[in-house]
């Protein structure tokens, strides 16, 4: 089955980890843009493009 996932905080990466894990193809990833954070308001990628990126 071919998914577009959409979802942005951390509790939303298992499910994702699990739709590509059951052989689902993953057609797409959406989710927020980087924020800036911490003490040097550096910008940050949302986990879940960070799982998606590691995902290919």
């Amino acid at each position: 089955m071919k998914i577009l996932y959409w979802g942005t905080p951390e509790y939303a990466v298992p499910t994702l980890l699990a739709l590509h894990s059951a052989g689902h193809q993953i057609v797409g990833v959406v989710t927020q843009p980087d924020r800036r954070r911490g003490r040097g308001k550096q910008l940050m990628p949302s986990a879940i493009k960070i799982c998606a990126q590691s995902l290919g």
